[in-house]
């Protein structure tokens, strides 16, 4: 309703919201500005009464019937059911007209219904009837005054449209505070006002407010009855005393009672916008996003910036666990300084905007976008899952306009995108080729001197066995014992003598004596094939004459993925929620405002294999602290 009255102080903007009409059929067609683009909506004349027909209404009947009446159901059409005193939601204060509940009624269809309009701030409210850019500005932060006046208040209803309330911090020591809005010398709290006029006349500044509601009025100085009115200024001020909800305040008190404003840039025929979307995976930790828009700009220019997120209130309910905050910075391509950053949002979340004039050149915008989770607030899949067996037509109906929302973000591949991943890939796979060559080859090679090593122990043991049998064939006299061919203490030489192979060390004892002891050799030769190529020494090396590797031959085949049985569900089961893990995901666009027909915007995304370090906010203390030297980096623990 704020938005509507501040729409209503300049020529022309109601009506290039009812772009056609047909009131003979009962036909009215609305734009409304969604998400970057005008969307149609089409709606009929059929409005929500407040008494149900005469038939039908069982309580009002039993007490209208009691008077006698010349048509006791036409009469009671004319005293429930007429004008538009008579309708459930938005009224006109003529009986005659219909225009404020049609385009509440449209309004309404665009978002889903009624419920999903209800609340909210005004500057959001004008965006999406003009299409303009809003900022929110405290009245605390204004630091400058006189150019605030000057430069802002004085261009309302030209360049820019103003609301403003108070209060919305009021109830921060009773968070739970459910009763009626306090005002403030008839200012209501939480409640939004239209700013309809600026005038500075004889060193006063004074600015006509209006209450959408018209039930409570300003009761200060300049109020209506106020003793700084006299004829004179009520005839140069064109006002007139009564209870409609207009009325006058000075600039000083307007700053005192008022905390917050809303400003709305209008655009006209000589701007033109472009716009990109996309989709971003929010990490815990907030940081300077790797993907960032790239802007062209050809000519010099003033462009307004909007950074973006989709509007929840279209697809209310399946919105998720988590809120975003927006943030960018605006520097030159191959820059690290920042010509701007984006306003700081104090109560509108749905986007952050900066104004700034750009000369011909490339510029890269950089987002800085924080998630929270609220533990409270159930996830889309759950919410499905709660509506799917009981509202099925509503969950479809939400559902496509959610579908139609999030298809914004749907990534896809340029050609110098696929080129880049392309050229990637093809560089992974000749890597991990030539590593695999790497590793087969040296398993190879390992195996290949394991078996040398292994001829040639089994030779160098089959010697040693050999001169020990000469040896115990010359000495047969030795001993009370006689050593022959075939006796048991030969087959426990063999024995002996053969387990020499397995690296023990043999003995035989005659009558007593150790007559045999092989020394071990000092060598210990290991059959580990698990060290590295720079382990093989100068004699492993050697043993390598005649190895030979074919790649085509000896690389055995790439094994392909195991692929995973995909698993359908029916019905989601909280039981498999993946809930306690964090995954924000947020749909982003932005759009630039520009004199410049040929400016151009692109998403760029990172390379596969770049390693793109976060941009630092040098503004943020808690981070350029980490930055300074001498700082605690340059400690280890």
């Amino acid at each position: 309703m704020a938005a509507l009255c501040t729409l209503g102080n300049k020529k022309r903007l109601i009506d290039n919201i009812c772009v056609a009409r047909n009131e003979k059929v009962g036909v009215y067609g609305f734009v409304f500005f969604r998400d970057g683009e005008w969307q149609q909506c089409i709606v009929d004349d059929k409005l929500y009464l407040r008494a149900a027909d005469y038939d039908e209404s069982l309580d009002e009947r039993q007490v209208w019937d009691d008077i006698i009446r010349r048509d006791t159901e036409e009469e009671y059409r004319k005293a429930f059911q007429t004008g538009s005193r008579a309708l459930y939601f938005a009224q006109c204060a003529d009986e005659n007209e219909i225009w404020l509940p049609l385009l509440e009624k449209a309004f309404a269809k665009a978002h889903g219904d009624y419920c999903a309009i209800e609340g909210g701030f005004v500057g959001e409210a004008i965006e999406d009837l003009t299409g303009g850019v809003t900022v929110d500005i405290l009245s605390s932060s204004i630091l400058d005054k006189d150019r605030f006046w000057k430069e802002e208040l004085m261009k309302v209803n030209q360049d820019f449209l103003f609301g403003c309330g108070t209060g919305f911090w009021s109830n921060w020591l009773c968070p739970k505070y459910q009763g009626r809005p306090r005002d403030r010398k008839g200012i209501f709290e939480n409640h939004s006002y239209s700013i309809m006029e600026a005038r500075e006349i004889d060193g006063h500044r004074l600015l006509r407010l209006r209450n959408p509601w018209g039930k409570k009025e300003w009761s200060g100085a300049w109020s209506d009855g106020s003793e700084q009115w006299t004829p004179e200024w009520m005839e140069r001020l064109g006002h007139k005393f009564g209870n409609d909800g207009v009325f006058w305040i000075s600039y000083e008190d307007l700053l005192k009672k008022y905390q917050h404003f809303e400003r709305t840039r209008l655009f006209g025929r000589e701007w033109a916008v472009t716009q990109q979307w996309t989709t971003l995976n929010v990490p815990w930790s907030a940081d300077y996003h790797s993907t960032k828009f790239m802007i062209t700009v050809r000519k010099e220019s003033p462009v307004a910036i909007v950074l973006s997120q989709l509007d929840s209130r279209h697809f209310k309910g399946l919105a998720g666990e988590y809120d975003f905050a927006l943030k960018f910075r605006v520097q030159k391509d191959g820059e690290e300084d920042y010509l701007v950053r984006s306003q700081s949002s104090h109560l509108l979340k749905r986007s952050a905007n900066a104004e700034i004039t750009l000369k011909p050149g490339r510029y890269c915008v950089l987002m800085n976008i924080t998630a929270y989770r609220n533990p409270d607030v159930e996830s889309t899949e759950e919410a499905v899952s709660r509506l799917a067996s009981t509202r099925r037509e509503k969950l479809v109906q939400i559902g496509l306009s959610y579908d139609l929302a999030h298809a914004k973000g749907r990534v896809v591949e340029t050609e110098r995108e696929k080129k880049a991943r392309e050229e990637y890939e093809m560089r992974r796979r000749a890597l991990d080729r030539k590593k695999r060559r790497e590793e087969t080859k040296k398993k190879l090679q390992k195996e290949w001197i394991r078996e040398r090593k292994m001829a040639a122990r089994k030779k160098r043991a089959t010697e040693r066995l050999t001169g020990r049998k000469d040896s115990f064939s010359c000495n047969e006299s030795l001993g009370n014992g006689v050593l022959r061919k075939g006796s048991p203490e030969d087959s426990t030489v063999n024995s002996l003598a053969t387990s020499g192979i397995n690296g023990t060390t043999p003995t035989v004892q005659l009558n007593g004596y150790n007559k045999l002891k092989r020394k071990r050799d000092s060598r210990h030769l290991s059959i580990d094939t698990n060290f590295t190529a720079d382990d093989f020494d100068s004699s492993d090396l050697e043993l390598l004459d005649g190895f030979e590797f074919d790649s085509d031959i000896d690389l055995p085949e790439k094994p392909e993925p195991v692929k995973q049985a995909h698993r359908e569900l029916s019905v989601y089961s909280p039981h498999e929620s993946i809930s306690g893990h964090w995954n924000a995901v947020c749909v982003v666009g932005l759009r630039v405002y520009s004199k410049d027909p040929k400016l151009s915007l692109e998403v760029v995304r990172p390379v596969p294999e770049d390693d793109v370090e976060a941009a630092l906010d040098m503004d943020d203390p808690a981070v350029s602290a980490t930055n300074e030297r001498g700082g605690w980096d340059q400690f280890s623990f």
